[in-house]
């Protein structure tokens, strides 16, 4: 019999468990920085950041119903979803801050809300397709394993990159700003 090579060193699984992690990671690099730029930046209070992030959250639901119809129309092909989701993410992500409004804010943030939600449905069916169903179990304890990790680390991420960009903001002209 030819020699069984471990999950974590073939090319597929490995792929698809970065995927994941790096979609894990800049969700909560994102959930990170955006109550610090509503503070920061808006002077929303804690209540008001708090509602607004727990009516975006309800796009998780809408989400549910969106990801299968993406799925279907990209014929099952996951890393194309994955693909379109992500390419669509980003520009959403970078509006945000260029807009003011509670009810603009609140629709980009809900429409980025069931990108991500179609992004992390089709980055699963990558990790769990990506090795046969004997497997299956091991690659998702890689994968689970990689996304704490970057969870783990994203909040160190977006703290420093906040930190830092106050510190450029602050200069001399600015000894007070609290928005980069």
């Amino acid at each position: 019999p030819a020699p069984v090579v471990p999950v974590w060193r073939r090319r597929g699984p490995v792929l698809s468990c970065m995927a994941y992690a790096t979609m894990a990671g800049a969700q909560i690099l994102y959930d990170e920085l955006f109550p610090l730029y509503a503070r920061g930046c808006l002077g929303w209070r804690s209540p008001k950041i708090g509602t607004f992030l727990a009516c975006g959250g309800s796009a998780v639901f809408f989400g549910a119903f969106v990801a299968p119809r993406c799925l279907r129309a990209c014929g099952g092909r996951q890393r194309f979803a994955f693909s379109i989701a992500n390419s669509l993410n980003l520009p959403l992500g970078l509006a945000l801050p260029a807009l003011a409004s509670w009810y603009s804010l609140f629709f980009l943030f809900f429409a980025t809300r069931i990108v991500q939600t179609v992004a992390f449905t089709a980055v699963m069916l990558m990790v769990n397709s990506s090795t046969p169903v004997s497997e299956v179990g091991a690659v998702n304890g890689l994968g689970q394993s990689m996304a704490a990790s970057m969870r783990a680390a994203g909040p160190l991420l977006g703290g420093t990159i906040w930190s830092g960009a106050l510190a450029l903001a602050r200069g001399a002209d600015h000894p007070d700003a609290t928005c980069p």
